[in-house]
């Protein structure tokens, strides 16, 4: 009777629809967000299915990333310089308020030198930051890298200033968590 595809004499909760694997009820939600909490990867607080159950972004992380989202290296380099691992620290400071919170955290080479090369060292410079972000308290589980080499540049290879650009790494919210 309550449309859930359960005949009513298996069904534990015959007037409300719920899926079979729930016996005909509900799911629960906690925080009434509309995301169960089986599903939900913040069942305490109210958020966006499309952020898996968890609220949106803090304005402070999203100023954050608008400004401070990508980090420059040094040709044949992963080491972060003293201003680089401040703002990391930073970062670091606001990841531990939003604990739901995951990055991406994607490095990058100039195509400079071989490829299979360039490879590891975007790796390397993803390694960098996520160990930066570790030490300052922020757990594995929420950092993911990914190395790209020099098949995603953003900057064209010629002027050199502009080439230099593709040396870096970019942190995201991972939207997937």
């Amino acid at each position: 009777s309550d449309g859930d595809g359960l005949n009513d004499n298996i069904d534990d909760c015959p007037n409300i629809a719920g899926p079979e694997s729930n016996g005909g009820c509900k799911l629960a939600d906690i925080d009434k967000d509309g995301v169960p909490n089986i599903n939900d990867n913040c069942p305490n607080e109210p958020g966006e299915e499309e952020l898996g159950g968890c609220p949106k972004l803090p304005v402070s992380l999203s100023n954050f990333l608008n400004n401070y989202s990508e980090f420059y290296f040094d040709f044949d380099s992963y080491e972060l310089n003293k201003v680089q691992k401040s703002n990391i620290f930073n970062l670091s400071k606001i990841l531990d308020k939003y604990d739901y919170v995951k990055v991406n955290i994607d490095g990058h080479a100039s195509s400079e030198g071989e490829s299979e090369y360039n490879m590891q060292l975007s790796q390397f410079r993803s390694n960098s930051v996520k160990n930066t972000l570790i030490k300052n308290g922020i757990k594995d589980s929420r950092l993911k890298t990914r190395a790209y080499g020099e098949s995603k540049p953003n900057y064209p290879d010629f002027p050199l200033s502009e080439r230099k650009k593709n040396r870096r790494v970019r942190i995201s919210v991972n939207k997937n968590l």
